[in-house]
């Protein structure tokens, strides 16, 4: 009987997810978090950030590695952020704190 519950509501949940993400998709469009998102990806395909860089990788003490990690690591807990705001509008998650740079804290982490 356990199993059976459990197995439903995992099927519940994920088809209620997706459903409240559709049917409120204007509404999570317009959340800051989602309109940042969407700048930032807009910037990327017009080639944004483009311009060369003041200093080189050797400069500040880096490897291709270490920048490939820091930029991985910073767009993985922005779009975790984002993420997170859209399951707390849609009562799915929790979202407890607003953005406070932790997507670049991981020049720190390798300092």
């Amino acid at each position: 009987m356990r199993s059976l519950r459990l197995a439903w509501h995992s099927r519940r949940w994920t088809h209620t997810l997706r459903d409240k993400r559709q049917t409120r998709a204007d509404y999570l469009a317009q959340i800051p978090e989602v309109l940042q998102r969407q700048r930032f990806r807009d910037g990327i395909l017009k080639g944004a950030g483009t311009a060369p860089p003041r200093y080189s990788l050797q400069q500040l003490g880096l490897s291709q590695e270490d920048l490939r990690i820091v930029v991985d690591s910073g767009l993985a807990t922005f779009f975790l952020h984002v993420d997170a705001r859209i399951a707390s509008e849609l009562a799915e998650g929790f979202y407890t704190i607003g953005p406070c740079g932790e997507e670049t804290l991981g020049m720190v982490a390798l300092a």
